[in-house]
């Protein structure tokens, strides 16, 4: 497994030197104390076929979430473009995490991740600011930001961020570690350096404005729903 001494995006940064050292230290509150790992080469090729399997879904069938807005007036509203977007990757993601051989489950509720062999990867909407640098907002509750207790094979907590073009396509996606939690209402996640998938490089979308802030209704999938009995 590859150590790095990851840069978060933004104005934070961790201690170390080159890359290949280890991360014991940071120096900002909110961020997470831990040693990171890249991705295996066989778990980015893997990760690079879901991208690909998700990208041409959406050109394939991406035009009927349009369809669907447009059968009634009162699905006029991003939240329900957002969920149908999101019901779409949920499904693309299922089949084709199967097809490579990639662990894929439900957590907290809503809430979805692919599982690889020292990373999970919390599948979540980004979208770019005006720096180009991609924002995934969450609430102060959320799980993401529960650092776990130290075990014998720990699993690094990860993103499987997409990003949705003003076309209807996926514009851009993603792989970044999860390094803490910026307060804020809502808060944001701390991302270390994101490794892009498929085909391009982050993030070839351009900046895009949010109409919905950043699809807020996202946040109980991280939070853990009583009411569900799915714990936290």
């Amino acid at each position: 497994m590859t150590r790095y001494t990851d840069e978060p995006i933004g104005r934070y940064s961790r201690r170390g030197d080159t890359p290949g050292n280890q991360v014991d230290e940071v120096t900002n509150p909110g961020i997470f104390s831990r040693t990171m790992s890249l991705p295996s080469d066989g778990e980015r090729r893997q990760l690079d076929e879901i991208a690909f399997d998700l990208r041409e879904e959406f050109e394939q069938r991406g035009y009927r979430v349009g369809v669907a807005l447009g059968a009634d007036p009162a699905f006029g509203s991003g939240d329900a473009r957002s969920a149908l977007e999101r019901d779409l990757v949920r499904e693309v993601l299922g089949r084709s995490s199967s097809r490579v051989g990639m662990g894929y489950r439900a957590v907290h509720g809503r809430g979805r991740e692919l599982v690889g062999e020292h990373h999970r990867y919390r599948v979540r909407r980004a979208r770019l600011d005006a720096a180009g640098s991609p924002i995934i907002t969450v609430s102060a509750e959320s799980s993401l930001g529960v650092e776990e207790e130290p075990s014998l094979f720990p699993s690094e907590s990860w993103v499987f961020g997409w990003i949705m073009g003003s076309d209807g396509l996926i514009a851009d996606l993603f792989v970044a570690p999860v390094l803490g939690i910026e307060p804020g209402s809502p808060g944001r996640l701390i991302l270390g350096h994101a490794l892009p998938l498929g085909s391009g490089s982050p993030f070839d979308g351009g900046f895009t404005p949010s109409d919905e802030d950043l699809d807020l209704g996202e946040d109980d999938e991280d939070t853990g729903d009583a009411a569900e009995g799915l714990g936290a």
